[in-house]
């Protein structure tokens, strides 16, 4: 009796480093599992990032062949049907870029998220019929087709939020309706 009467003793004065011990274990734990979650956040939003890139230079690509058909169609003349398929693709381009928009982190409130939801709507639903629709429909590209020609230097959504920001670009929003860079940084619409 008198053993177990010094072993609860002795436990008794031990407890307060084993539960401290404890404490210990479970705030590092959680701390890192604190970190991991940091990380695969940041690691998913870098994804999601390279995916918009890489949907942002698939869909510049194939405005930027509109010129070539621009100049080899006359003035007034339809469009040929061998065409469409080139149409098919930037449009579905454009629903690619739709889509990495919707699930983007970054914030949709942005200048540029702006445009290109603008610019993608537009691309979708456009014609193709007149060799106009063809002149406005690249025109109306120019901040993302020049953004992507410097790679994206510093971000994507910068370089097409820097050209936006020229008076070039605030012609172009003015077109589109799309809201210009004092009412999005002012906060309205």
């Amino acid at each position: 009796m008198e053993k177990v009467r010094q072993k609860l003793t002795s436990l008794r004065s031990r407890w307060p480093r084993i539960l401290a011990a404890c404490l210990a274990l479970a705030l590092a734990f959680g701390l890192g599992m604190y970190v991991q979650s940091r990380r695969d956040v940041a690691r998913a939003a870098e994804e999601q990032n390279a995916s918009l890139r890489t949907s942002l230079y698939s869909l510049s690509e194939a405005v930027d062949d509109l010129p070539n058909l621009i100049e080899s169609l006359e003035d007034g003349a339809p469009i040929p049907p061998d065409y469409n398929g080139t149409f098919t693709l930037l449009r579905l381009r454009a629903g690619a870029v739709l889509e990495q928009l919707h699930r983007s982190s970054g914030t949709k409130e942005s200048l540029a998220h702006w445009y290109l939801y603008d610019l993608c709507g537009y691309l979708c639903d456009l014609e193709f019929s007149t060799k106009a629709d063809l002149e406005d429909a690249y025109d109306t590209s120019w901040p993302l087709v020049d953004a992507a020609a410097s790679k994206f230097r510093g971000g994507a959504m910068t370089q097409v939020e820097d050209r936006l920001a020229t008076d070039k670009g605030q012609e172009i929003l003015g077109r589109m309706g799309t809201p210009n860079v004092t009412q999005i940084m002012q906060g309205g619409t």
